[in-house]
């Protein structure tokens, strides 16, 4: 801030020494609070300019982290001193969602000797300066507790405006002590948790899409890292897509104190983000500001807004804080753009936009062969294949691993690349011990990373039998994204595992709530029922589920539930529709060993469970926990199995 001493301000009955740090009405000084004087005077140095808000915080408050709160609360003190009418605005004008602008007419005057007491104008050598207007201002008003002050201050009784004074400074005092402290205690708090909702795609472009998802997702990315900040995950927005709902409704919704709202533009080369920070409960914009940029600024756009973001959510940041914020992973455009849509795609789970999301990493990495984030991008695709691409585990887990410890090497500090390494060193390797320790690492420098948490409880603790771990490790992953229905009904899977099935049939419901048609809720609903005994409830859920031909799961279900109906014809007539299934496409030959096992046939599910070691079937991990197969354990094959996979007993 500029600090002028050789110059004196006055306006009215007031008047402000820089050079003494001195405010005085009619010659009597005027105690302020420091930083009320420092606002006073910065505004007088831009008098009759618009004067931003982040700016009057930036030269103010440069030196801490306070909320917008403050600025208002100075501003007060000194409305109540001038008897500031907001509504003519006569001496300081607001500008709502923008700033101020101090009106007031103001003369500058040279001050040759210093004037320390606050003098009058004929005690000094000085010539003036009229900054606005060559009259000097004589219609000021200054109220105190009813009474006014008009023109200058020495028209007044010396006796009255000492009290006047007095009384004026025991109000300032008790406004800047009380508000200031109010608002540092109950709203100078920064804001501990935001949702970055879906960026709208404003081009009237499909194509483009990839572009505002990406950005989108990649600062979700960048302020998970923050400290003390809970940003939702994407899935947990994603819902809001397309949506008008109302940042208050989100809010409730979601539990969050701000939401981040943007709109995309793309012409040509061309980008126009523009963005808006809202308080959840009260509505305000805290911060707004569009960025113009173009398609080659893409790798540091995302590096400028989450910089921009922190420093609006007041989040006090480490100097490590700060090198995380501002890192850029490749400084190739042509290379991010390719990462963004191998994202885009990732991010549908099917098989086809799998395999397209692998062709953009590898173009990706082709461009930039040390793009650490696009090796972990190819990781999260590839452990997905055997699911949903159809896969050989050996076909897939393998290039997994490879692209994970790649993307390591590169950055040891890619949460989701431990996460996907962790997840092909126990699906498929069987190194259960070096799992975990990868797994924890990336909760450990990620700890918003609900997927990491999802893994964990669904996959390690499940797997492994423990069960109050692997649900707590789910609640935690549900409440980092409350509105994913994957996570919510693998909680439930949880629940089934331990055999609590009220709580799983419970759990199941509350993820259809969300998505009716998730067949995946009701296929694990129906093998609920089953292990429940509820047969016929078991055979509508699967019904409802069968919208997905390809999976093998619903007629290795309806094997079992026929031959516990005494249906064994029925029975067999699935297991053939699952070896026929098996010819087209990569069938998990657990679900083989889950219909012998409902069929009596022992030594074919034996055998089922043996080529199922030999391929190290990424389902035969649930081998010690599968209700499904509990049937097995009394046999000496079982507890030889788990031995040789590593799993205890």
């Amino acid at each position: 801030m500029s600090n002028n001493g050789n110059h004196l301000y006055e306006f009215g009955p007031f008047r402000v020494d820089p050079s003494q740090r001195l405010f005085s009405l009619g010659g009597d000084p005027v105690r302020i609070p420091p930083k009320t004087f420092e606002l006073l005077l910065y505004l007088l140095e831009h008098s009759n300019e618009v004067i931003d808000k982040e700016t009057l915080m930036l030269e103010v408050w440069h030196d801490s982290f306070v909320e917008d709160a403050n600025l208002t609360v100075h501003i007060s003190t000194l409305r109540k001193i001038f008897a500031d009418d907001t509504d003519r605005s006569a001496v300081i004008e607001n500008f709502p969602k923008k700033g101020y602008r101090f009106v007031a007419k103001v003369c500058e005057i040279a001050n040759a000797i210093g004037s320390p007491n606050g003098g009058s104008i004929g005690t000094a050598d000085f010539t003036s300066k009229p900054v606005v207007d060559a009259e000097q201002l004589s219609d000021a008003i200054v109220h105190v507790d009813g009474a006014s002050l008009r023109g200058r201050s020495r028209n007044i009784r010396p006796g009255w405006r000492v009290l006047l004074i007095g009384g004026m400074c025991i109000v300032v005092a008790a406004t800047g002590f009380f508000g200031y402290r109010y608002f540092n205690q109950v709203n100078s708090k920064q804001i501990g948790s935001i949702a970055v909702m879906p960026f709208v795609n404003e081009s009237g472009n499909g194509d483009v899409e990839y572009l505002s998802d990406g950005l989108t997702e990649a600062l979700i990315k960048s302020l998970s890292q923050l400290p003390n900040l809970s940003v939702k995950a994407r899935s947990t927005v994603l819902p809001y897509k397309g949506t008008e709902t109302s940042s208050k409704k989100i809010g409730e919704e979601l539990n969050v104190q701000a939401v981040l709202l943007g709109r995309v533009a793309q012409h040509g080369s061309d980008l126009i983000l523009s963005l808006e920070l809202v308080d959840t409960k009260t509505q305000d914009v805290i911060w707004s500001e569009q960025y113009d940029r173009t398609q080659s600024d893409l790798v540091t756009l995302q590096v400028d807004i989450a910089r921009d973001v922190s420093s609006k959510l007041r989040i006090s940041l480490s100097g490590a804080d700060r090198q995380k914020l501002a890192k850029t992973f490749t400084n190739n455009p042509a290379a991010y753009t390719n990462y963004l849509l191998g994202r885009f795609y990732w991010n549908k789970r099917t098989g086809d936009a799998l395999r397209r999301s692998v062709e953009y990493y590898e173009a990706a990495i082709a461009l930039d062969p040390d793009f650490a984030l696009a090796y972990a991008g190819m990781a999260d695709s590839y452990v997905l294949f055997p699911s949903y691409v159809g896969a050989q585990p050996k076909d897939a887990f393998p290039k997994a691993e490879t692209a994970a410890k790649k993307a390591l090497e590169l950055d040891g500090s890619l949460a989701e690349a431990h996460a996907a390494l962790s997840f092909a060193y126990f699906n498929y390797d069987w190194k259960f011990d070096e799992s975990e320790e990868q797994i924890r690492q990336a909760i450990a420098l990620d700890p918003n990373y609900s997927t990491a948490y999802h893994w964990f409880g669904n996959t390690n603790l499940l797997a492994e039998g423990r069960f109050d771990e692997s649900i707590e490790a789910l609640k935690t992953a549900h409440e980092l994204d409350p509105l994913s229905v994957i996570i919510s009904a693998d909680l439930a899977t949880s629940y089934l595992y331990a055999l609590r099935f009220e709580e799983a049939i419970s759990q199941y419901n509350k993820a259809l709530e969300m998505d009716n048609n998730f067949y995946y809720a009701r296929l694990n609903l129906g093998r609920t029922y089953l292990l429940k005994g509820d047969l016929e409830k078991a055979l509508d859920e699967l019904q409802k589920a069968s919208g997905v031909p390809t999976d093998p799961r619903i007629p290795m279900l309806r094997s079992r539930i026929y031959s516990k109906m005494g249906r064994r014809a029925d029975a067999l007539k699935m297991l053939d529709e699952l070896k026929e299934m098996q010819r087209v496409r990569y069938v998990s030959n657990c679900n083989f060993a889950v219909a012998y096992t409902g069929l009596g046939e022992t030594d074919l599910a034996f055998a089922s469970l043996e080529s199922a070691f030999k391929a190290h079937d990424d389902n035969l991990v649930y081998l010690k926990t599968d209700p499904l197969l509990a049937d097995l354990r009394g046999d000496p094959r079982y507890g030889d199995l788990l031995k040789r996979m590593g799993l205890p007993r």
